[in-house]
């Protein structure tokens, strides 16, 4: 059968079976694809099917353009990687030093091609003071140096320092280290973790080209109340991620922004005011931890209200923000029934009603995402749910709804079920007691 398919037909086969990246919303790294060798992985698949596959898979360049070194079993199958990728195809290079499966031999064989990379991700470095190299076809870069000693970490960014001087293709930067310097005025993408606040401050003004942010503010900063920085505004921004303290809210303007992802972070009041003061519309949002700090608060935003169209959120946090979460609502979220896990042991509180209640409030929204955050690896589901007034469908793990019917049908669900049902005071006391499975926040993954 195989035979019957053309040769460029077959190459763009394997292309497509490269891994995709994993998760975004878990890493905000940039997106790339590194293939890590394996036997149940391409471009190694399609060598061990056929002489005809083995023949075009090791012939096409493009194919063996990705490599991730965590896995590389040893330097041989790395010289023999790097020789099948041609010399002139633009590499993809995940560099980890600090993998027990990489030793100087594979870190110098990939180092030495370093000059090809389009993307590169480090993860701590190694052997880099004293190589010599420009950085011409390079577009994407995220470094990670937070393991690293201070002296090791300071050398690496002054080695980036000078490379990136001469890197005029590159729009995607993901830093997690001392100061850099780079060429901020071509960056469309950054994730930063900034060494400190000023230099912070210093690098904020120089990114007038920047479409995406996202920002890591450690907890470990002293108050910005103490030391403020400058009001800044970004007016080409148009996602904006947050994660640590949330002080920095207080000190830029995004008048373009359109997405808004907040990780670990309480953003409270902070946020309402940065929604205002930058006159913004959003079109989604995405919590990826459960809030302690009110941010379903902010749904009910005029920046958000009318245009959002994307919620990406814990059940926790969606739980606050319907009416009467408590009494008789029993934290409608931590039960499940076919399209929210909202009804289950309560059938007073039907899933339609709560779905109008949600549209009511966001009248554009088309896509409601629960509690992916923490289980972004696992299967999910979704269901279109219909209103008076329209619909939008819902997305949840699978794994949730699994482990609540597991619980349903046992005896001490059976149990509190017939409680309920009988309106026994003691079933409505084990519900709040967390008898019940609850959401995201406390499932065991």
């Amino acid at each position: 059968m195989s035979a019957a398919i053309p040769d460029d037909v077959l190459r763009e086969i394997f292309i497509r079976t490269l891994p995709t990246p994993e998760s975004f919303a878990a890493s905000h790294l940039p997106r790339s694809t590194f293939t890590k060798p394996s036997a149940a992985t391409s471009p190694l698949v399609p060598c061990s099917v056929c002489a005809r596959w083995r023949h075009i898979a090791i012939s096409h360049r493009r194919l063996w353009a990705y490599l991730d070194s965590s896995s590389v079993p040893n330097p041989q199958l790395v010289h023999r990687w790097i020789e099948r990728s041609g010399t002139k195809i633009p590499l993809s290079l995940s560099l980890r030093p600090s993998s027990g499966a990489v030793t100087p031999r594979h870190l110098h064989i990939l180092l030495s091609e370093i000059g090809r990379c389009q993307n590169l991700e480090l993860f701590g470095v190694f052997m880099l003071t004293g190589l010599k190299c420009s950085l011409p076809t390079l577009q994407s870069l995220s470094v990670s140096l937070r393991e690293c000693l201070r002296g090791e970490a300071t050398e690496g960014a002054n080695w980036f320092s000078a490379a990136l001087s001469h890197c005029p293709l590159l729009t995607r930067l993901h830093w997690d280290g001392p100061m850099v310097t780079a060429p901020w005025a071509q960056i469309t993408y950054l994730s930063l973790r900034p060494s400190n606040r000023g230099y912070l401050a210093r690098t904020l003004p120089q990114l007038v080209n920047l479409v995406e942010l996202h920002l890591s503010c450690p907890h470990t900063w002293k108050s910005f109340h103490t030391s403020p920085l400058d009001p800044c505004a970004l007016p080409t921004v148009t996602t904006f991620g947050i994660q640590g303290r949330a002080a920095l809210l207080d000190f830029i303007t995004l008048p373009a922004l359109q997405h808004l992802v907040v990780v670990d972070c309480e953003p409270g009041d902070k946020l309402d005011n940065l929604l205002g003061r930058s006159n913004c519309h959003l079109k989604s949002i995405e919590i990826q931890s459960p809030s302690m700090n009110n941010i379903h608060g902010s749904f009910n935003h005029p920046a958000v209200a009318p245009s959002l169209r994307r919620l990406t959120t814990t059940s926790q946090d969606l739980t606050h923000w319907l009416p009467d979460p408590g009494a008789d609502g029993l934290e409608l979220l931590r039960t499940v029934d076919l399209s929210f896990r909202l009804d289950g042991v309560n059938p007073g509180e039907p899933s339609e009603a709560i779905a109008a209640f949600i549209h009511s409030r966001l009248p554009a929204l088309t896509v409601l995402e629960l509690d992916l955050g923490l289980l972004a690896r696992h299967q999910l589901e979704s269901r279109w749910v219909t209103t008076s007034q329209g619909g939008f469908t819902v997305t949840r793990p699978t794994h949730l709804r699994v482990e609540y019917e597991d619980w349903l049908g046992s005896d001490e669900g059976l149990e509190l079920q017939a409680l309920w049902a009988a309106g026994s005071e003691e079933g409505k006391q084990l519900f709040h007691l967390g008898v019940v499975p609850y959401n995201l926040a406390t499932v065991e993954t």
